[in-house]
């Protein structure tokens, strides 16, 4: 347990609640009286769903194939945890209906977006660069940073190429997505798909 007044001693959980804190302390203003308590309640359930859906680390980084572990793996004690996807497509103009759902759906998704971006950036150490470091080579494990995906999609790969450029730093990357519709025998049942990134669109989180 920590000490009293040092919250600096939880480490990785008091980050998480200072980035959740953060995010949430940006949507105040706007939801500001929109919400009634049932209404806030489902939001937060929503909320807790996302960050109960991140990925951990994976089960087996030679394996592009198996699943992520994330929190609620551990909460439910399942080995499957596929999260439903959003009932439909929200935007703005959601939050001046009075349909309190709808309204509840806006505020997932638009704390989704923020704090997925917040927890991606501190996945990366980024620092000065005045020394030189390790690139991404072939088999490192990533998540992919996309803009696109629903809630709690989380896309990740395996490198299967990279792509230097002049001064030979990596600048691109061929992924082989993961695919978790397998057979019997552990074998996918349909191609995999190759994709090409930049490397300031995927974020590593497991060195092969």
């Amino acid at each position: 347990m920590n000490s009293p007044e040092a919250s600096h001693q939880g480490g990785v959980w008091e980050r998480m609640i200072s980035s959740v804190r953060a995010v949430l302390n940006g949507m105040a203003a706007k939801y500001k009286g929109r919400l009634g308590t049932q209404t806030l309640r489902t939001a937060f359930y929503e909320a807790a769903s996302i960050l109960n859906h991140r990925p951990l680390t994976t089960t087996n980084i030679s394996n592009a194939d198996e699943d992520i572990i994330t929190p609620n793996h551990l909460l439910t004690m399942k080995s499957t945890q596929l999260a439903a996807p959003p009932p439909g497509k929200f935007q703005n103009d959601e939050l001046y209906r009075r349909t309190q759902w709808k309204i509840a759906q806006q505020f997932a998704q638009e704390f989704w977006v923020a704090w997925k971006v917040d927890y991606m950036r501190h996945l990366t150490l980024r620092q000065k660069w005045l020394s030189s470091k390790e690139s991404v080579k072939l088999g490192d494990v990533v998540l992919l940073k996309e803009e696109n995906q629903p809630r709690n999609a989380w896309r990740w790969g395996v490198i299967e190429d990279a792509i230097k450029g002049e001064d030979g730093v990596v600048c691109n990357v061929i992924l082989r997505l993961a695919n978790r519709h397998l057979d019997r025998m552990g074998r996918p049942l349909a191609p995999a798909t190759m994709l090409k990134r930049p490397i300031q669109k995927i974020v590593v989180i497991a060195k092969a």
